[in-house]
């Protein structure tokens, strides 16, 4: 561990350097090319001569600009990358002036805005002026300076020494230098870095644990940040002096990868701290590659690092991602290990750091003053009037790792599109731009419909660049929202002369881009609106092909299969049922119309959404019409869909649907199951493990996760969306498949559910897809597929039975029909295939009740907390439940347990086979009325709460949407049954109807014989509706 120097944390850098200038100090300050050749070597530079340059500039200074007209008066200084910058900016303060050092990438606008900011009079140059000088004349009338040569003020030849009599505290809070922003969200903004900033990051040699002085304590570090930008500063001035390393800087020349490998060979570089692109580049050359290995570490920072990149480096040297900002300097860490180089852990405690959650599973970091470690937090240096600071940056969780972030965005980055659709494009244009063909990219769509790309390519070859990066386009699509995902004919390409605007630290300024191209971009957009398509490379590739009928069926199948990925479109199937959203249908549009004079709109599809009659009406062509609403086909259909080892310990259980609410709770107690060793999660989201980890955490239940892996997949895909080595592997390991997603919506149509219905074939296929062994399948189904069993009921009151029921009018909704259909997929091949099927039918669960107060709650959004809650603001509860007046409900993680005990079984307990499936029903065996509960009940929402019939409640419900004006004006938190309306409307409706009508209740006979959790519940009672009340934390 390192040892706190002397008066750490209270000394200023002036100080620093002359104290060790004037000891000898051993180590050299700096490293510096001899040429502007890398090969040529390097010379060190040692404090005395640092030192000694320091004074001599400081005179210079006075003898030629005079003494400063006002205390700490501003010079500007703009020139060749070298250690100049380094000693002027010390000088600057022996002299009594404050040197602001702007980036020569600026544009006129820039330098316009940031030198009235700044105010200087008086410019320091080179005798071979930059060009961005010109630039600055342009903006107001400065007196110039040219400054001696490197060489002449790194004369060893003594000077007087000028000292810098102040105390650490008379500076802390004073002006050290300026720099500026990066202009990424617009114009650049002028920063005053002070003193006390630089010495906060001393202080964090007093921390339990400082990473980066460790890591960097001693060594010869290369920077390859100019020294006027932040990281720069840190890297380049501030952690040599603090961290006693000395740092290494590359030659006036543009820094290549093949400079920065001669650089690594040359200068006995220990470490190297670079930008993301130069990584890039390294990584790219494998003798690059394996000459990191003479590296201690590599570090990046100013943007992010590709995985893959980083997955090349990682076998080479330990890999260090940085982060920092002018507002708060660098953040002290703590160590990690190597692989999990992508992410920061910060020293929450003592560094004040919080995250605060700002949606879509990202969280903005915020440093929260701590009194005891107030000197090292240097944002308080720089905000003395606040107590915290929020740093607009956004990072993600490590799905199972807790303390570790990654770095994704700033919030400024985020696009929000007209639909209010959000996309975080830097992931994508990341990628993009790993491509050798990209100089640099830029996602646009604020205020849109739909996201568009800018590229700026390496040549003006547009047909062949955008052939070769339209694979990496396809490949950041994937996980990006809909609305975010980029189509062939949104990818515009940059003007010759005109490059996209950067930062000094090399990334792409976002609102100058934004700005510079923007009659561009409003061109891309109106001539693609209303699925109009812009005449480009690809429109004879890809448009839809209308020469004959068939041709145009085929055509129109095809491009939707694509859009849609699913393997084939039905001639008379709605489109819609498929899910195709509204940027779909635009896509749809525009590919239609490459081949048509005469251009249709959105209406022609809306209105003829099946292949038949889409082609028919682009034909002008009749076509026999399809009954939608005829009985006989849907059941011709269902019947259609049915046509169609030895006993072992399961050790692998597949699960689906893992990240909701009963699964999440499914998922813990199997990993607490000595039986099952590993769980394989499939679901469609690209970040399951994420969503995961927040959602076990939100619910209070266990985040170690090492014994789960989670696959993306796509259940409509015969092979379940996975690679074909995954299938293989997963179909001769796993040993049970418990299938728990579906998409729950009662207002879907049957035909909606047919790539639901296609997921549970895919999966008997799956099951039986190995060679001499059967994989066991456990399917939660519904009570949902038994909602119409009164139509079909031997007697009124009979009860459900736990069998397959064959008579398709059982189920009432589509979401019913669909369960029930796939029930009878799983019995049909449990009889013909003897494939091991347990199918449970999952009744009401509510919220849980295992552990108390703090391990999640009943879904507010459900019927029953929606009434509940809005009985408390209407002051009126129902005193019945007509149609639903039986409580049967199960809580949530007593579902779990008894879904587990079930799934044991299926695996465990030996059966004939061919014999059929088995059912169970997961409800409360003890089934007990709302009216009941309701005396209790009273007391707990509110004492003035009125008892009132169900339909007089409704009719209750119904009135205050109407005094609200309607649901627009309706509050949701405190009455969110209103946005349930028509369910309890429904209910309303059969209680009016069959007013002595009672529950369907199922028969639990079989189910208690091998599930002791179920049989052993008790009836719901007003200990589990208490408890329910305080985890939702809301009462009268």
């Amino acid at each position: 561990m390192t040892t706190t120097p002397p008066g750490c944390g209270r000394r200023l850098l002036s100080h620093l350097i002359d104290e060790r200038a004037a000891s000898g100090h051993q180590r050299p300050f700096a490293s510096i090319p001899n040429t502007k050749n890398a090969a040529d070597g390097y010379r060190d530079i040692s404090y005395g001569v640092f030192a000694n340059a320091i004074n001599r500039l400081a005179q210079w200074l006075l003898d030629n600009l005079g003494s400063p007209a006002t205390p700490l008066e501003p010079i500007v200084y703009i020139a060749v990358a070298d250690l100049r910058y380094h000693i002027l900016s010390m000088a600057a303060v022996k002299a009594g002036y404050i040197v602001f050092l702007p980036s020569p990438r600026n544009s006129q606008e820039a330098f316009t805005s940031l030198m009235a900011e700044c105010g200087a009079q008086k410019l320091l140059i080179e005798e071979r002026p930059s060009p961005a000088v010109a630039l600055i004349e342009k903006t107001r009338t400065m007196q110039k300076f040219a400054i001696p040569s490197l060489e002449t003020l790194l004369d060893p030849t003594p000077v007087p020494q000028i000292t810098l009599n102040v105390a650490w505290e008379e500076y802390r809070f004073k002006p050290f230098l300026q720099i500026h922003s990066s202009g990424s969200t617009g114009i650049p903004k002028l920063i005053t870095l002070k003193h006390g900033s630089f010495t906060g990051l001393d202080a964090y040699q007093m921390l339990d644990t400082n990473e980066a002085f460790g890591r960097l304590g001693d060594q010869r570090l290369l920077v390859s940040f100019p020294p006027f930008h932040m990281a720069g500063l840190i890297y380049g001035l501030a952690f040599p002096c603090w961290c006693d390393s000395t740092v290494v800087l590359p030659p006036a020349a543009p820094l290549t990868a093949n400079v920065v490998n001669e650089i690594h060979l040359q200068a006995s570089v220990d470490y190297s701290a670079l930008a993301p692109s130069v990584v890039t580049d390294l990584a790219k050359n494998p003798q690059y590659l394996q000459n990191l290995s003479k590296l201690k570490g590599l570090g990046f920072a100013g943007g992010p690092l590709s995985e893959a990149t980083g997955q090349l480096i990682v076998p080479h040297t330990i890999l260090h991602a940085g982060i920092g900002a002018s507002e708060w300097m660098c953040s002290p860490l703590l160590p990690k290990t190597p692989d999990e180089w992508p992410y920061f852990r910060f020293n929450e405690r003592q560094g004040g750091y919080e995250f605060r959650e700002r949606g879509e599973g990202l969280y903005e970091m915020c440093i929260v003053r701590q009194p005891e470690w107030e000197l090292a937090q240097p944002v308080f240096v720089n905000f003395p009037d606040t107590d915290e600071f929020c740093s607009k940056d956004l990072f993600s969780k490590h799905p199972t790792k807790p303390g570790l972030w990654k770095y994704v965005s700033r919030l400024d980055d985020v696009i929000v599109f007209s639909n209010g659709e959000k996309l975080n494009p830097v992931t994508f244009e990341g990628l993009v731009t790993t491509s050798p063909d990209v100089k640099g990219c830029l996602v646009v769509g604020q205020g849109r419909f739909q996201a568009a790309l800018l590229v700026e390519p390496a040549d003006h070859d547009e047909a062949e660049i955008l052939d070769k990066i339209w694979p990496l386009v396809e490949k950041a699509n994937g996980p990006t929202v809909k609305h975010g995902r980029i189509a062939k004919d949104y990818i515009f390409f940059t003007t010759p002369g005109k490059p996209l605007p950067r930062a000094g630290k090399g990334t792409v300024q976002r609102a100058a881009a934004n700005k510079l191209y923007a009659s561009e971009i409003d061109a891309l957009y109106h001539s693609l609106q209303d699925g109009r398509q812009r005449k480009t490379i690809r429109q004879e590739k890809e448009g839809i092909l209308l020469s004959s009928f068939e041709e145009a069926k085929s055509s129109i199948s095809s491009y939707l299969c694509k859009e849609l990925d699913i393997a084939k479109v039905g001639d008379h199937e709605d489109f819609f049922a498929y899910g195709l959203d509204s940027l779909q249908l635009i896509n749809l549009v525009r590919a239609i119309n490459t081949s048509r004079e005469v251009p249709i709109d959105t209406k022609l599809v809306y209105d003829n959404a099946t292949v038949s009659k889409l082609t028919a009406a682009l034909l002008e062509r009749n076509v026999e019409r399809y009954d939608f609403n005829n009985d006989s086909d849907d059941e011709e259909l269902k019947e259609s869909w049915l046509a169609m080892d030895e006993m072992k310990k399961a050790s692998t259980v597949l699960l689906t649907g893992s990240t909701g609410n009963f699964g999440s709770y499914l998922l813990d107690h199997l990993l607490n199951q000595a039986w099952v060793d590993n769980v394989v999660c499939l679901n469609r989201s690209a970040n399951a493990r994420g969503r995961q980890f927040d959602s076990h955490r939100e619910r209070g239940l266990g985040i170690d996760l090492e014994n789960v892996s989670f696959y993306q997949a796509d259940f409509s895909d015969h092979r379940l969306g996975l690679r074909d080595e995954d299938y293989r592997h997963l179909s001769s390991t796993v040993d049970l498949v418990i299938h728990n997603a579906w998409p729950v919506d009662f207002n879907r149509n049957f035909r909606s559910f047919k790539s639901s219905v296609d997921g549970v074939q895919h999966f008997i296929d799956f099951c039986k897809s190995h060679k001499g062994r059967l994989i066991r399948l456990l399917f939660v189904s519904s009570i949902g597929a038994t909602s119409n069993w009164g139509s079909a009921a031997p007697t009124p009151r009979s009860k459900i039975p736990e069998v397959e029921l064959t008579d398709w009018k059982v189920a009432r909704t589509g979401y019913g029909q669909s369960k029930l259909v796939a029930e009878r997929l799983l019995s049909h091949a449990a009889r013909e295939i003897g494939l091991p099927v347990s199918v449970v039918r999952v009744g009401q669960l509510g919220g849980p009740v295992l552990h108390g107060d703090d391990h999640g709650k009943w879904t507010e959004k459900e019927w029953l907390p929606s009434l509940i809650r809005s009985s408390i603001t209407l002051k009126a509860l129902p005193q019945n439940l007509g149609p639903v007046e039986d409580i049967d409900w199960v809580p949530v993680d007593v579902a779990a347990v008894a879904l587990t005990e079930l799934a044991f079984n299926l695996v465990h307990i030996a059966r004939p086979l061919k014999t059929g499936a088995s059912f169970f029903h997961l409800v409360n065996p003890q089934c007990t009325q709302w009216s009941k509960l309701v005396p209790s009940m009273t007391s707990m929402v509110s004492q003035d709460v009125k008892l009132v019939t169900f339909v007089e409640w409704v009719s209750i419900l119904k009135e205050s949407v109407t005094a609200a004006g309607g649901f627009q004006g309706v509050d949701e938190g405190v009455n969110p049954a209103a946005k349930l309306i028509d369910f309890f409307d429904n209910l309303q409706d059969r209680a009016i109807r069959f007013p002595k009508a009672k529950s369907t209740l199922l028969e639990t006979r079989e189910t208690v014989k091998v599930c002791k959790t179920l049989a052993d519940l008790e009836a719901v009672g007003p200990e589990w509706i208490a408890l329910w009340m305080r985890q939702w934390r809301w009462s009268g």
